[in-house]
């Protein structure tokens, strides 16, 4: 979507004081990767009946709400020069800056951190020689 609709072709990454330039096709082959992946070891895990009901709930439940909040949040920070930070006392507006930007970054690091999880977990039980039992509900 981005390349299609964004002003540039590129986006600037601040990262640990270093700035990076990073093309919007690099940003959305890594994020498709990072989300469908996931999503082909939901579908091996449901097709070898190897799947865990509440753990695939509770994984597509955060990461969803987690791609969902991102959005907001950069939609509601507000737009502040980058020489700001430089400032003797800093505005309020950049202190709420600030504090989204750090709400974003630990939101996208718990966003990997769960997808990681989560493969992991798909890979032990895919490798296990056992398939999950079904609970069989008798009247």
């Amino acid at each position: 979507m981005l390349i299609l609709f964004a002003d540039d072709n590129y986006c600037k990454v601040v990262l640990f004081d270093e700035y990076f330039i990073v093309s919007h096709f690099d940003a959305g082959l890594f994020w498709c990767t990072v989300l469908l992946l996931p999503l082909l070891f939901h579908y091996l895990l449901r097709k070898t009946n190897r799947r865990n009901p509440v753990l695939a709930t509770m994984h597509v439940f955060v990461t969803v709400t987690i791609v969902f909040v991102l959005p907001y949040i950069y939609y509601h920070t507000p737009f502040i020069v980058e020489e700001a930070k430089f400032d003797f006392l800093p505005t309020p507006q950049y202190e709420q800056w600030q504090f989204k930007i750090h709400l974003a970054y630990i939101l996208w690091e718990i966003l990997v951190a769960i997808q990681f999880v989560f493969i992991v977990i798909a890979i032990i039980e895919l490798s296990s020689r056992k398939p999950r039992q079904r609970l069989a509900f008798s009247s």
